[in-house]
């Protein structure tokens, strides 16, 4: 919304105060595929049959934006996503966010700098992301170092308990947690970090994990649980480069915010700049062929970095490392986000 309404603004500025009827807005059309991937293809079949719907940004979950993407590649339909699953790929698809593989291995370099070598990775197999993160950090870390030792734990099987998969860990002499959750299986990665306080700070495992859990959520129901979280992130709001686009969001909603609404908001310019580069009359292929080439300048970014596509559709960024920290956080916690200085 907040793309939208910068553009349509601009447009109404520069044909102020002709009588001009022709000046062309961006209009978005809202569906609800209740994050489920059974519901998102039926979502996807109604959005192909508009034809005045001339792209797509979503889906949430990896999951449920893999289902949908096969119907608008029948169809012909760009798709500009925030899902990180590598598992999503083709003609169609554009990723404004980082993929699974470059936020394992940030995570993965990571431990490997801090001389961690034995992992317990809990995710979801059940699920597109969780599964495809998992599967890109233990090729990764494993390979770093013949001592390195990952073992996985499904937080989707049946009778899993978040305690006696911690008690197992450190018992085992395992050094860090890799929570690998979906936004399904959040409240028991919540869970995890709470079983793992009760342990003395010797014992207790260092806690990592992508951007699922980069919210305020995290810091109020994880309180003191979730202190030292380690999370490799799209996108970061202390970045003196995300300033302006956090100033503008900042005033146009009043609220924090999340690296979900900024990669959203990459993901609607590099929409506005192919239907913008389109012609008088725009279709679905030309607007899919402008995509290709887009060139988002930096002021014009959420992150400050200039936003193109490779002929994968993804984007050239690196993730960010931030730790969860005791400060003062107006909008949430007691607790904050803060850089990691590498």
């Amino acid at each position: 919304a907040q793309a939208q309404d910068e553009y349509n603004e601009t447009e109404l500025e520069k044909n102020y105060p002709s009588s001009n009827t022709n000046i062309r807005l961006l209009e978005v059309v809202i569906a609800n595929d209740s994050n489920n991937n059974k519901i998102s293809p039926k979502v996807a079949q109604e959005i192909v049959e508009n034809k005045d719907i001339l792209g797509v940004i979503g889906h949430q979950d990896s999951s449920v934006t893999k289902a949908a993407l096969e119907v608008y590649k029948k169809q012909g339909l760009a798709m500009v996503t925030t899902s990180t699953s590598t598992e999503l790929k083709g003609e169609f698809f554009f990723r404004t966010n980082i993929n699974n593989s470059k936020l394992s291995e940030k995570l993965a370099d990571y431990l490997q700098k801090l001389d961690i070598e034995k992992a317990m990775v809990f995710y979801n197999e059940q699920n597109s992301f969780s599964r495809n993160i998992k599967e890109h950090f233990d090729t990764y870390f494993t390979s770093l170092k013949p001592g390195n030792q990952v073992e996985l734990e499904d937080l989707n099987k049946e009778y899993f308990n978040t305690k006696k998969a911690v008690q197992n860990a450190v018992d085992k002499k395992f050094q860090a947690a890799i929570l690998f959750q979906d936004t399904k299986t959040i409240n028991q990665a919540i869970e995890i970090a709470k079983d793992n306080n009760q342990f003395s700070e010797q014992q207790r495992l260092k806690l990592f994990s992508p951007g699922t859990l980069y919210e305020c959520d995290t810091l109020n129901e994880g309180n003191k649980a979730v202190k030292g979280l380690i999370l490799a992130v799209p996108w970061f709001k202390g970045l003196p480069t995300a300033k302006p686009f956090l100033d503008r969001a900042v005033a146009q909603w009043g609220g924090p915010v999340e690296w979900r609404a900024a990669t959203s908001y990459d993901a609607a310019k590099a929409f506005i700049s192919a239907l913008s580069n389109s012609g008088d009359n725009p279709t679905r292929a030309k607007v899919l062929e402008e995509l290709k080439e887009v060139n988002v300048p930096p002021e014009e970014t959420s992150s400050g970095q200039n936003l193109r596509f490779n002929p994968d559709g993804e984007i050239a960024g690196q993730p960010i490392l931030v730790e969860v920290v005791e400060s003062r956080n107006p909008a949430c916690s007691n607790l904050d986000f803060r850089l990691v200085e590498e």
